[in-house]
Order: C-alpha cells, then structure tokens, then sequence
C-alpha cells in the first residue's frame, strides 16, 4: 500500500521518498512490526498502528500458559489476594501515566496488557464456571454496558473504563436472557467474526484515503457537511469489505490451517513406530 501511495503522488509531481531508518514508517519500525515486537520498542505508533496491540498481546499468550494454571489452581483467599494486586497494579499505573492508558511502546504497554490479561483470567474463574445468579440478569448487563457508554463519551477515568469491562464480559457470557438476544442478532454476529479483522484494517483504509485526498489537493480543503458524510459512510462501507475479505481470505483460511497442522502432528507416528514397522 506504501508502494502504491508512492506511484499515486509521482503522477502530481511529487517523487516518492526513499523509506527511512527511523520513524513511524522506517525499516527499524518495520522489522519490529514482522516479529510482533512493535509494542516493546518501535519508537511509537508504526506502519499498521492498531498492531501495536497485538504485539503486546503476543506477550501475554507466550506468558499464558505459565499464568494460568497459578489462576486456575488457586483457593479463595489467593485469588482475592491475586485480584488486589492486579488492582494495585492497575492504580499505579493509573497514577504513573496521569490515568493515560494508551502506552503503546515500552515496558508501560507490555505491563498494561499482562495485567488486563490477568484481571480476564481471575474474572473468569472467579465467576466464569459458576456464575452468580445475579450476574446473568439483564439489568445487571444492560446497566454496566450503559454505565461504560457514559464514561466513554464522557471522557471518563481511563481506569474505570477498564475495570468495568470485566463484569461487563462475565454479565454478558452468563446472561441468557434478553441481552444475549440481542447480541445474537444476525447483522451483531457478523461484525463479530469479521472484528479482529476490521480492527486490523481500519488504518490502512484511513491512510490510503488520506493520501488519496492529498494527491488529489483536497487534504487542506474545508469539505461540506454532506461530503463529508458521504466520505465518511464510504470510508465504512470500505472497512467493512476489506475487513470481510481478509477475515474469508485469510484469518479463516490461517486458522483452518493451524488447526489440520496440530491434528496432523499428533497423529504422526513416532520415530520408533516406523522403524518397527
């Protein structure tokens, strides 16, 4: 796409310059972004910037297996004491940062990620396996979701924006009643299948569109309200086909693929078997 945005600003005059070294779109950047390391060092947001979190994310599933049988294992009193520290972590990070939770580069991102990844884990084994009658209320659910709406557009406490994921994920997997109606609707679960993808895509579509309006001499231009209404429905619409595609094209087919490869692996036979026979 880098590429492409090259030959689209040659045509207007205008040379495509060389990738850098350093930067937010420079090999260094790029090399960390390949290896997924991009959220511990890539001097901030780069090339794909949504990646970042999936790098910080590749650290906790390498971490996962470590970590869960602690959790999974653990009597009452550890987990309480567990939950306190996570949350003693998350304040301290909520008082170093100025209750800024978008630390994308460092060891600040990789803490944040591995103790929200934590806090997941105690919330689902404290309440995943057997859920408290009141948290699979609608209420319960209907108002924590609403409760994280207002601070989101509120511009709310980030801390608190974090915490209340979690009872809003376990209200919603153990609720079984209008709530999960809702969420089962047809045009929700297709936005859910194609949202790791959509979350993937969304810069890409947003850049090119940016430098599609540069090349043009639109970027410095004050659009109409419906143009700009207009582009931005486009925008969306782009999103939600490119997103399809790599979620048909690639995500489905790479999964389907890990899968046939682990179920091939364990029914190989070993070294010793094939010299018996």
């Amino acid at each position: 796409l880098t590429l492409a945005i090259g030959l689209l600003h040659h045509p207007a005059g205008r040379l495509a310059a060389p990738i850098p070294l350093t930067g937010e779109r420079s090999l260094v950047a790029l090399a960390a972004n390949l290896f997924m390391l991009q959220g511990i060092h890539a001097g901030g947001l780069s090339w794909n910037y949504p990646a970042w979190s999936i790098s910080t994310e590749f650290m906790a599933y390498l971490a996962f297996p470590l970590l869960l049988p602690v959790v999974w294992r653990a009597g009452t009193r550890l987990r309480l004491a567990l939950t306190m520290l996570l949350l003693g972590a998350l304040a301290a990070f909520s008082y170093a940062t100025g209750d800024y939770f978008n630390q994308w580069d460092g060891a600040m991102a990789v803490l944040r990620c591995l103790d929200e990844f934590l806090v997941g884990c105690v919330a689902y084994v404290a309440f995943g396996r057997n859920p408290a009658r009141i948290l699979a209320s609608d209420w319960i659910a209907f108002a924590t979701l609403g409760l994280l709406l207002l601070l989101l557009h509120s511009n709310g406490p980030d801390i608190a924006t974090v915490l209340l994921f979690a009872p809003l994920i376990v209200a919603t997997v153990t609720n079984d009643g209008l709530f999960t109606q809702m969420l089962n609707a047809r045009p929700l679960i297709w936005l859910g299948e194609i949202s790791y993808s959509l979350y993937l895509v969304q810069d890409l579509v947003k850049y090119a569109t940016t430098e599609f309006l540069s090349a043009a001499g639109l970027h410095h231009r004050q659009l109409s309200l419906p143009v700009s209404a207009a582009l931005a429905a486009a925008m969306i619409v782009a999103c939600l086909v490119v997103s399809t595609l790599t979620y048909r094209l690639v995500e489905e087919p790479a999964r389907r693929y890990i899968k046939q490869s682990l179920r091939l692996g364990r029914n190989q036979p070993a070294a010793g078997e094939v010299c018996g026979r």
